[in-house]
């Protein structure tokens, strides 16, 4: 079970996510697959996040004789895996409202921000924030932890959760949550 949560942890992409996410914003386009390839990346990476992140809170649980295990549970519905269910769910909504504006340049395919509103653009910046902070801990919880993936794998749940149980990023996901229940359905 170790070696099996050690390999889901080194797969866990946030980092991906986030440098995709950062890059997109600073080219004023999201990419949206290849001509007569077209496919919404962001909603279906998301999803696997959201995934992968309970999976590893579940075997978290019996690993570490669920020490610390309301803090970091997906279980419930205020808690990180929620959170990239949102995500996914606000690049869904986005395809679906925007597919008509997205235009190929060559052979790819992209949605220009300028197209958003500008809560939505906003919504991006705070998905890049998030997993931009997530990638932080997680980068700086193997860093202290090089020798132990298992330590840097709880070093990781447990910081991540406190990060994600700030205010600040509770603000945040307030937004994302409310674009997806009214922006889009307007």
């Amino acid at each position: 079970m170790t070696l099996l949560l050690i390999t889901m942890f080194q797969n866990y992409r946030i980092g991906s996510i986030h440098r995709t996410l950062t890059q997109d914003i600073g080219d004023g386009k999201i990419y949206f697959g290849e001509v007569g390839r077209e496919f919404n990346y962001y909603q279906r990476d998301l999803q696997e996040l959201s995934n992968m992140h309970r999976e590893l809170t579940l075997l978290y649980g019996p690993i570490y004789s669920y020490s610390n295990y309301e803090k970091i549970s997906s279980i419930g519905s205020n808690n990180i895996f929620n959170m990239f269910v949102d995500f996914s769910v606000f690049f869904e909504n986005l395809y679906d409202n925007y597919s008509d504006s997205i235009v190929a340049e060559g052979e790819e395919l992209y949605l220009s921000l300028n197209k958003l509103k500008d809560e939505e653009r906003n919504g991006i910046e705070i998905m890049a924030l998030i997993t931009g902070g997530l990638e932080k801990i997680r980068s700086e919880s193997y860093a202290n932890k090089t020798s132990d993936d298992k330590k840097a794998l709880k070093d990781y749940l447990i910081k991540s959760a406190e990060y994600f149980n700030t205010q600040e990023v509770q603000d945040k996901i307030d937004v994302i949550e409310n674009l997806n229940k009214n922006d889009f359905h307007q």
